[in-house]
């Protein structure tokens, strides 16, 4: 449900005063690392304002990555103990303001070929949605990014090899997905519904499903992804009148060649949502493989999502 996220905690003198004196000439992370406390990252700001910023990795803290809504109180409880450590105040969470938060699912694919290749179909779609703009400047991922949310799928392992990093054993085979809600969106979510600013607001499963809905499964369509031969041979066994299969294969062949934005653009709004109906119906994806790719049929990164809700359930 999740993956990471950041909280902002305002701090004291008396604070600062003890992880001085306790936890001399060491940073934050030092004296987590001396503990055993992973998946962390402090920042401690002095200057006008005492406050202590928090990356949590929750995939890291709890090994896994299914992270439930019942996980919270794990969470917590973590969260609670490495502040006390640093500077003996349990308190110090129930302060904290949530300045970011990654809603994420995984989809175990065991065939690299099969991952890359998903990539460079997604980065096929269109150019912008829902005031996001795709970003195709990562090989190993594809991003649509706006002032407040951002949708990224990318490769975890091809990451971690281009790190150089450990690929830990929930993270092989995994192409992972996620949709990053920034500090100002999540201060406007809570200010018009009039939620706290902070982590229990938004580990829940409605939110993860909403969102995802909203940024993710709208866009990528249902359908599996089909070499055109595949594809066509399904709309031809299809019940669809003739004339219409003869139209739904032009507009993929068109699609395919041509590109989804320009395509879209030569069509009525109200006839162009008419035909990908069809194809949905059809379990079809717009999104062709190429013929070179020498791979005939994908499954739709719906199938994973799907299956994730099964197990958060």
């Amino acid at each position: 449900m999740v993956h990471t996220l950041s909280i902002l905690i305002d701090l004291e003198p008396e604070h600062l005063h003890y992880f001085e004196m306790v936890h001399r000439h060491k940073s934050c992370n030092v004296v987590m690392r001396q503990y055993n406390r992973r998946g962390l990252h402090f920042i401690l700001y002095r200057k006008n304002k005492l406050a202590c910023s928090i990356f949590v990795d929750v995939v890291e803290i709890l090994g896994r990555t299914l992270v439930k809504e019942s996980d919270y109180t794990y969470i917590k409880k973590y969260l609670i103990n490495c502040l006390s450590i640093l500077f003996n105040d349990e308190n110090l969470f129930f302060e904290h303001n949530l300045t970011r938060f990654d809603f994420s699912f995984n989809a175990y694919i065991p065939n690299a070929k099969i991952r890359q290749q998903i990539l460079k179909l997604l980065k096929k779609l269109p150019g912008a949605y829902r005031r996001m703009q795709q970003n195709n400047s990562y090989k190993t991922s594809m991003l649509y990014k706006s002032k407040s949310v951002e949708v990224i799928v990318y490769d975890k392992v091809a990451e971690r090899l281009a790190k150089q990093e450990k690929i830990r054993s929930y993270e092989k085979d995994m192409l992972r997905v996620e949709v990053k809600l920034s500090n100002a969106h999540i201060y406007r979510q809570c200010h018009r519904h009039g939620k706290p600013k902070q982590l229990f607001t938004f580990l829940h499963l409605f939110l993860f499903e909403k969102y995802f809905e909203q940024y993710f499964l709208n866009f990528i369509h249902c359908g599996d992804y089909y070499t055109s031969s595949i594809a066509f041979k399904k709309i031809m066994k299809s019940t669809l009148k003739e004339k219409e299969k003869t139209k739904l294969i032009q507009l993929l062949e068109r699609i395919n060649k041509e590109g989804i934005d320009k395509v879209k653009s030569s069509y009525n709004p109200k006839t162009f949502r008419k035909w990908m109906t069809y194809l949905d119906t059809l379990k079809i994806n717009p999104i062709l493989i190429p013929d070179t790719a020498g791979i005939i049929h994908i499954h739709s990164l719906q199938k994973y999502y799907f299956n994730t809700l099964k197990k958060l359930s």
